[in-house]
């Protein structure tokens, strides 16, 4: 499902552009929040076939939202901010059905950076706050009774000797469903391209525990190649008319088992359709 909404007019006090999505399994809705204002955030009812309207309901404590860091996992939203009450790094907690908000505190010392995101860690909410180049990443992991946010040291054993490279600066993107830890690092190879690496916890021998490959332009720029997170693939398509997307999503439709890549083209979008195999046979359009 791709929308695109219409901003109600006369909105004053615009402090964030950010916008997320959640979504609430028992009752099957989606719902967009906007953080507009410090403290009176939008929510628009995503409601199929008919015409949703943006609402401002009360939030406490005032917050700044500056980061596209978020994530929805059992019917909560959450997403990291500024608490104005101290200028805290905080962890906003939206529940997308009754629309309340609670917070929690990251751990003391842990402040927020420009490249933080929210990933799952082991089927855990978790934020990863700082990329890094030798295979040690600091993570605050929600403890799922107290709500709390811990935080712990995400070390990778024979990092170095199996990346082969001191300068790639990676992020950890969580966990896939086969429990592999999967890692990124954008641009970082000469061509532009991405590299992305898996990690095994599973296998016995560290020389195979790693798994690395590139994705982007190949083939001379004739093809793109992407990394398909919902089946842990790679997708190799051509290249449209309008050269390579600024951005691409991953989307998949059960019911016919085909999946559905949306790319960003500036200004338009074009959706292109590939079968479970990944082999890249359908078109853009």
């Amino acid at each position: 499902m791709f929308c695109v909404y219409q901003i109600s007019k006369g909105l004053d006090y615009i402090f964030s552009r950010k916008c997320f999505l959640g979504y609430d399994e028992a009752t099957r809705v989606f719902k967009v929040l906007w953080p507009t204002r410090y403290d009176k955030p939008l929510v628009y009812t995503v409601i199929s076939g008919g015409q949703g309207s943006w609402r401002q309901i009360a939030c406490k404590p005032p917050h700044i939202v500056f980061l596209s860091c978020a994530m929805c996992e059992g019917g909560v939203l959450y997403y990291a901010a500024i608490s104005l009450y101290g200028l805290k790094s905080i962890v906003m907690c939206f529940n997308v059905n009754s629309e309340k908000f609670k917070y929690r505190p990251l751990p003391e010392g842990v402040s927020l950076h420009d490249d933080a995101t929210m990933v799952n860690y082991n089927g855990k909410v978790a934020l990863v706050n700082k990329k890094s180049k030798t295979g040690v990443f600091q993570i605050c992991v929600r403890n799922e009774v107290s709500g709390e946010w811990e935080l712990h040291q995400l070390v990778i054993p024979g990092w170095r000797a199996n990346v082969g490279n001191d300068h790639m600066m990676f992020s950890f993107v969580g966990t896939i469903g086969t429990g592999e830890l999967v890692f990124t690092a954008p641009d970082s190879l000469h061509d532009g391209s991405e590299s992305v690496l898996h990690y095994n916890t599973d296998q016995p021998e560290e020389g195979k525990k790693f798994k690395m490959f590139s994705v982007g332009a190949v083939n001379g720029g004739t093809d793109l190649r992407l990394y398909n997170p919902i089946a842990n693939t790679i997708l190799q398509l051509p290249v449209t008319l309008g050269g390579l997307p600024d951005e691409c999503l991953f989307g998949y439709d059960e019911a016919n088992g085909v999946f559905k890549v949306l790319g960003f083209f500036g200004s338009r979008f074009e959706v292109y359709t590939a079968a479970i195999s990944g082999t890249g046979e359908g078109s853009w359009r």
